[in-house]
Order: C-alpha cells, then sequence, then structure tokens
C-alpha cells in the first residue's frame, strides 16, 4: 500500500507522463484512476474526475480537495491551463522542489491523513 506522500507523488507522474504522450486531459485521468486501489484517494478521484467531465477546469477541481493539493500545486496547474502549457506546470510539480501535499505528508500514514480529513481539518 502507497503511503499518501507515494499516493499524490505517483498521481502527478502519471498525469504528467499521459499528458506529455498527447492524451487528452479527461482520457488521461480515467487512466489514472484505473491505476489506485478504491479507497480513500480512489473516491475523491473519481469526483474530481466527474467534476472536469461536467466542465470545470482541473484547478477548479483540485482546488475541492485541499487535503491532496496545495494551493502551491493548483495554481501552477491553473497556470498551466491558462496558458495551454499544462505539460510543462505537470513537469514543475514532478520534477520541481515546489512545495506540494506529497512533501508535507512525506512522513504521514494513510491513516493520520483519513483521521484529520473526518475531523474536517485540512
Amino acid at each position: 500500500m502507497l503511503t499518501m506522500a507515494q499516493t499524490i507523488k505517483e498521481f502527478w507522474r502519471g498525469l504528467s507522463k499521459l499528458i506529455d504522450a498527447g492524451l487528452s486531459l479527461n482520457r488521461s485521468l480515467d487512466l489514472i484512476s484505473k491505476n489506485f486501489p478504491q479507497g480513500f484517494f480512489y473516491d475523491d478521484l473519481k469526483q474530481i474526475i466527474a467534476r472536469v467531465n461536467s466542465g470545470l477546469s482541473l484547478a477548479e477541481a483540485l482546488s475541492e480537495y485541499p487535503i491532496f493539493f496545495s494551493l502551491t500545486e493548483i495554481n501552477l496547474v491553473r497556470a498551466g491551463e491558462n496558458t495551454g502549457m499544462l505539460e510543462v506546470s505537470l513537469h514543475y510539480l514532478v520534477n520541481g522542489s515546489l512545495p506540494t501535499r506529497a512533501n508535507e505528508y512525506q512522513n504521514v500514514d494513510g491513516q493520520a491523513i483519513l483521521h484529520h480529513r473526518v475531523e474536517g481539518c485540512s
């Protein structure tokens, strides 16, 4: 089982690779969702996908899940979407040293994060 940090990093890595390969955002998200077991992150990822499919931008959809995605990540995705350079933004998230939720959760397991979520903390 992946830690929360590994899960978030895997999400960004997978999305970056699929967008680089020329797949649409919707198709990329759908394929990525199949890489995660059902449960905590998977359920929220499916809701993110539904929001994107209904017309929200990826940044808007991610912003509804601050437990997984930091403001820096969301703003970088927003900049990529607004400039038509999402793949570049994703490269920064995967390869850069930007502050991400994955960095914050490096030593925290999913149980602790689930507790924070249930308690309403972000």
